[in-house]
């Protein structure tokens, strides 16, 4: 299965080219480092040889309280306007901030919590009395809960608080591995390798057997899941 663009714009072809090259270097999910410093050579890849013509920024949600933001920036021809990205950050104590572009002033002590922490990133600043920064030329940032990590290794601080990539499809996603580990592998007697995911979800719950070629390599792989180690069969 790869991800392709419904559309024609060159976001949707972009985002589903970094999906089909995260799925393509990947078995498992992998930890929050070494996804920050694959989607900064990916992004670095994207521009390549395209330096000067290309624009190109954006958000990538990682969890409900976890993104990235990625941002090459520049003008489009005949136009003045700078396309780049900005964030701010809001520490306790809260205090107000008035809008750039219109007269209206925001109290945050009234919206947030002595305990908050919070990240706004816009495409340009939007207060007057804050201090806002330009995301530099090819710099991925990771925010989590309000506080940016420039640095891969720096992210692993989010890993131990628990904030790591999660999927509710363990089971579906560790038989894929075994599966990519052991050429001899089958889901089912009926399955083959060119089973797509619809087939795992079918097979899963019959608690179908998973025919390994090398079982110890696959229990390596599943670790403790021993709904899935007790489906094994060595052939």
């Amino acid at each position: 299965m790869s991800y392709n663009p419904v559309g024609d714009t060159d976001s949707e072809a972009v985002f589903c080219a970094i999906l089909n090259s995260l799925k393509a270097e990947f078995l498992a999910l992998p930890t929050l480092p070494v996804l920050h410093e694959t989607l900064q050579r990916l992004c670095c890849e994207i521009v390549q040889d395209f330096e000067n013509e290309t624009i190109f920024n954006f958000l990538l949600g990682c969890g409900q309280y976890t993104l990235f933001a990625f941002s090459w920036p520049g003008s489009r021809p005949n136009s003045s306007v700078w396309n780049g990205l900005y964030y701010t950050l809001r520490r306790p104590p809260f205090t107000t901030a008035s809008l750039i572009d219109c007269n209206y002033t925001m109290d945050f002590s009234k919206t947030n919590k002595s305990t908050d922490a919070v990240a706004v990133i816009a495409t340009k600043p939007l207060t007057k009395d804050e201090v806002w920064i330009e995301v530099k030329r090819g710099e991925l940032i990771l925010f989590d809960k309000g506080l940016p990590y420039t640095v891969p290794t720096d992210c692993q601080k989010i890993e131990k608080q628990g904030r790591g990539l999660k999927t509710k499809c363990k089971s579906m996603q560790r038989i894929r591995d075994v599966r990519k580990l052991s050429p001899s592998v089958m889901i089912s007697k009926e399955s083959s390798d060119e089973e797509d995911d619809s087939s795992l979800k079918e097979s899963e719950p019959n608690q179908s057997p998973i025919i390994v070629a090398d079982i110890t390599k696959a229990m390596k792989v599943l670790h403790h899941d021993s709904d899935t180690i007790s489906r094994l069969i060595e052939i």
